[in-house]
């Protein structure tokens, strides 16, 4: 499993790719994903393909109840950007609320969990770096997995370990 890395130093490496070219990307034709296991939608709003895999970023919005349960990712840093509501985060042991303008940066290997507690939906964007893991949740809905089946393709094909 890799290891940790700094979010200051995946900010800056962010910062570095942006500044090296514009990339514009108009997401309307790309339709909105429902995941019933997890009670959220997804949108690919920049897909891997537009940024030569180095990042992508999508739009979820998670209603009351909703959320991801504790796992970890070996492959890609997440960057989270609450837009609107509130996101309870739990990294490692730590617990904390982010909402809107919140930046939450999770490098790969960190175990986190989030969850929407409150009764309003929660809308943020989210950004993988690299790119890669946007393709979950079409290819979760092409399979109409389970619980089960979708645990098996996170970690055999997209290396997510679910703790």
């Amino acid at each position: 499993m890799p290891g940790r890395r700094p979010a200051a130093l995946i900010l800056t490496e962010v910062q570095a790719m942006l500044a090296t070219g514009l990339v514009h990307y108009t997401s309307s034709q790309e339709p909105d994903i429902w995941i019933p296991i997890l009670k959220d939608r997804v949108a690919v709003r920049l897909p891997g393909g537009k940024t030569d895999q180095e990042f992508a970023i999508v739009e979820l919005i998670s209603p009351a109840g909703g959320g991801v349960p504790r796992h970890l990712h070996q492959r890609e840093d997440e960057i989270f950007i609450i837009d609107e509501g509130i996101c309870t985060f739990e990294i490692g042991d730590t617990s904390f609320d982010a909402g809107p303008g919140s930046v939450t940066v999770l490098p790969r290997g960190v175990p986190h969990a989030w969850w929407n507690r409150n009764d309003e939906p929660v809308r943020m964007h989210v950004m993988f770096r690299p790119a890669g893991f946007e393709n979950f949740f079409a290819e979760n809905l092409k399979l109409n997995s389970t619980v089960e089946g979708m645990g098996r393709l996170l970690k055999d094909r997209y290396g997510i370990i679910m703790l």
